[in-house]
């Protein structure tokens, strides 16, 4: 190996979040692999244009770190391009992203991924925190019910169509080859859409037991914010996600039986009573899935 050759590059990208914990226990690790077996590795934090001062500064010390940098974009650009330019950035041949509120529980997390030869590979991520403290938290509720789509395992099906960004391994030159797109630049489905084209040029993506934790979550109001985003952007791209999407296709299957048309015509009504409960201290993840479906069934009419 050349003497300025990195194997690995982690990349995280951060919006408004104090990632500095996370940047430390992943430097810590690769640190120790580079003494024991020679590891050539760098981490590279890309805060996509925060505008909380707390976080800022928090972030600032990350160039402290040995083999850590932290770049500053000065507008926020969105998870796509956020990423690509990671991907740009980073001098690795391997790179692993993870997403900055994520936590690292296991002493061998970059380990496990050197160990994989997959070109791509996804570990995924369980919920830690305390269901004394966040019992009233639709985030919260709705990640637990998620579990077993988002702990991946070998073996485990469709990894493609359950492809997400929080905590995943790729080939550099397979990431360049296949970038996010970003003509998506609000919240979600790039990781959606990512899985698909590398179905396309027969790259599978493979389900490893490597994840890290999920322990904090944004208020119900914000997570219907996203929400709210997530379902415009599945609306906006509906032709390229089909297939890829269990809500599209229930969305469509409701549209084959002449159901979408009455269901969108009561979402007026019904919309308003559903994100008063969903907001309140007892969210109902029926509510919820209601909620998302009616609000998709609204979108793709406006679209």
């Amino acid at each position: 190996m050349k003497g300025d050759e990195i194997q690995l590059s982690v990349l995280i990208p951060t919006y408004n979040y104090n990632c500095y914990p996370l940047a430390e226990a992943v430097q810590r690790e690769c640190a120790g692999l580079e003494r024991t077996t020679g590891l050539r590795y760098e981490l590279i934090v890309a805060d996509d244009g925060s505008t909380d001062a707390a976080s800022l500064a928090a972030n600032s010390a990350i160039n402290q770190l040995p083999c850590c940098r932290l770049l500053l974009g000065d507008t926020n650009r969105g998870r796509s391009h956020t990423r690509n330019c990671l991907a740009h950035e980073a001098r690795g041949s391997r790179l692993v992203f993870i997403d900055s509120h994520m936590s690292i529980i296991s002493p061998r997390y970059i380990a496990t991924y050197l160990d994989t030869t997959a070109k791509v590979c996804q570990g995924g991520y369980v919920v830690t925190a305390s269901p004394r403290l966040w019992r009233g938290n639709l985030r919260y509720k709705y990640e637990r019910s998620a579990a077993h789509i988002n702990h991946h395992e070998a073996g485990s099906p469709h990894p493609n169509h359950d492809f997400h960004t929080s905590n995943f391994c790729i080939d550099r030159d397979v990431m360049l080859a296949h970038p996010f797109d970003e003509s998506i630049s609000r919240y979600g489905y790039e990781d959606v859409l990512m899985g698909k084209r590398l179905m396309a040029d027969g790259i599978e993506v493979l389900n490893i037991d490597n994840p890290v934790g999920f322990d904090t979550f944004e208020d119900n109001t914000s997570f219907l914010d996203k929400t709210d985003q997530s379902i415009h952007t599945l609306a906006a791209h509906a032709a390229k996600l089909r297939g890829y999407s269990r809500l599209l296709d229930m969305a469509d299957s409701l549209g084959r039986c002449h159901l979408a048309t009455p269901l969108r015509l009561l979402a007026p009504w019904l919309m308003p009573q559903l994100r008063t409960n969903l907001q309140g201290r007892h969210p109902s993840l029926t509510a919820f899935n209601t909620y998302k479906l009616l609000k998709l069934l609204s979108s793709l009419h406006s679209t």
